[in-house]
């Protein structure tokens, strides 16, 4: 069977010198995909625009999106571990580097760097990353979603490193955390997509 691109997909193929090359898949309209590659050539800098036929051995690859997300990813952690700690400080009036805090803002960083990649393949039925109309709507259904992509792989790490970090039961707090994790990320994506949505007619969006 073979693979069929959608937009956000992040790809490799191989080029006419049997090199491999990564990209991500920007638009796909009139029987062609376009990628953005990583390292374009002077050719490349609006991005390649073909049918999908056209590119060899076209894959969805995990290590084209780890290369892409490296310093989105970073930022991501950076704006969730902002939102973390001014609701734990003002609402649960908690210090910033709580074991609540700090288990969260470490597992929030090994999930971005370790098990993203793969969260976002099986998660697809949440729908999707990339909102192509409505992205500077107030309300949106996906800032919940995008966070449940998270969400797992983020409690888990946070239920480790609280029992070995600091000796705390492997259940602790975890449904508490499980609901609070999910309204900081929620939160987080919210003000992403708000501070980062272009200004065009049909305002364009990705989660990072």
């Amino acid at each position: 069977m073979s693979y069929k691109p959608k937009v956000g997909h992040y790809v490799s193929w191989e080029d006419s010198d049997k090199e491999l090359r990564y990209g991500k898949v920007v638009s796909d309209k009139d029987g062609k995909i376009k990628v953005t590659p990583l390292n374009p050539t002077d050719k490349e800098k609006d991005g390649i625009e073909q049918a999908a036929s056209a590119f060899s051995k076209l894959a969805q690859s995990t290590w084209a999106e780890m290369s892409f997300q490296a310093m989105p990813n970073l930022w991501e952690v950076v704006e969730n571990s902002i939102v973390s700690t001014g609701y734990r400080m003002l609402v649960n009036k908690q210090r910033a580097m709580s074991a609540e805090n700090a288990s969260f803002m470490i597992a929030d960083l090994l999930h971005e760097y370790l098990s993203k990649p793969f969260s976002n393949t099986w998660a697809e039925m949440l729908g999707p990353t990339s909102l192509n109309k409505d992205a500077d709507s107030i309300f949106r259904m996906s800032d919940i979603t995008d966070s449940l992509r998270k969400l797992p792989f983020v409690c888990v790490y946070q239920q480790l490193i609280q029992m070995f970090l600091y000796k705390k039961p492997l259940s602790h707090a975890l449904m508490r955390n499980v609901i609070e994790n999910t309204g900081i990320l929620s939160v987080s994506n919210f003000a992403d997509r708000m501070f980062f949505k272009d200004t065009t007619k049909t305002p364009q969006y990705s989660y990072p």
